[in-house]
């Protein structure tokens, strides 16, 4: 099935590795955490803005509590705790190396997660590939019109 949304990559379920069906079954049993908790790490929404000065903030009314279980359904974007880990991972990488990359990754992030919210909402249910930068892109399931960050995809090795 195609996206409505021309950002959004479809992946083959054929190509889903290990880790994502891992995260798929996180989403399920609503291992998770929401993304205002994520933002609020990369920097806050204000962040968006170094990736894209138009970008406007979500609305207010999509603040919710932390950690909220997967019974809530207010919440348009949600992380699984794998996800979290792999964008924890991949920041202390860029941040041992210098030259401001973890603010520049954490900009992008913010931004595609406002895009995301504000633009995909009419996405299938279905995996999807987003691109971010270079060879980094975030994996999202959408289900029952919750988008969920599976996963930060590295398609070349960043040593």
């Amino acid at each position: 099935m195609a996206s409505r949304t021309p950002f959004l990559m479809h992946v083959d379920r054929s190509a889903l590795t290990p880790a994502d069906h891992v995260a798929l079954a996180d989403v399920v049993t609503g291992r998770w955490i929401d993304c205002e908790d994520i933002v609020r790490e990369l920097g806050g929404w204000a962040v968006a803005r170094l990736a894209d000065p138009a970008i406007p903030p979500p609305a207010a009314t999509q603040v919710v509590a932390p950690h909220a279980t997967s019974s809530d359904d207010t919440m348009p974007l949600v992380w699984t705790l794998g996800a979290v880990a792999e964008w924890r991972r991949l920041h202390r990488l860029l941040q041992a190396l210098g030259g401001g990359g973890e603010r520049h990754l954490a900009a992008i992030l913010v931004a595609t997660t406002v895009r995301l919210i504000v633009e995909a909402g009419g996405a299938d249910g279905d995996v999807y590939d987003v691109p971010l930068l270079g060879a980094v892109t975030l994996r999202i399931a959408v289900t029952n019109g919750r988008m969920t960050v599976i996963g930060l995809r590295e398609q070349a090795a960043i040593v």
